[in-house]
């Protein structure tokens, strides 16, 4: 039986990004160790900042299925290093968070076949933010 693929669709609250649709592959568990351990590793120099930003920035290409983000001039911002590089931060910053929270309990995609003569996903289920844990 092969395995079940799923895909998740990101639903973002800041106002200048509720239009952008990003989906997103899951990460295996050694994916999701590894990107968890390069994010929480402070750098202690610029060059370790700019090389975690950099593995971060693959990481991050390497689970978006697609997405429709444009850049100033309209162009398509391709899903590579080099266009997650290529991001304003918090836009880098949105997507990591809509990322953790579709990973940590947000629905996946409905996986239906697309009709003739179309590809892509046919509908998503909603998702809405968890809440911000508070401390005890």
């Amino acid at each position: 039986m092969p395995y079940p693929g799923r895909l998740y669709r990101l639903s973002f609250t800041a106002p200048e990004m509720q239009d952008v649709h990003v989906t997103l592959r899951p990460m295996s568990v050694g994916e999701a160790l590894s990107y968890d351990e390069a994010r929480m590793t402070p750098p202690t120099t610029r060059e370790q900042l700019r090389s975690r930003t950099e593995d971060l920035a693959q990481r991050l290409a390497d689970v978006v299925v697609e997405w429709d983000l444009l850049d100033a001039k309209g162009v398509a911002v391709p899903i590579t290093q080099a266009g997650v590089m290529s991001l304003d931060d918090w836009v880098m910053s949105e997507i990591e968070k809509g990322m953790f929270q579709a990973y940590r309990g947000g629905s996946p995609l409905a996986q239906t076949p697309a009709p003739a003569g179309e590809a892509g996903i046919e509908s998503s289920l909603p998702m809405t933010p968890l809440p911000e844990p508070t401390s005890a």
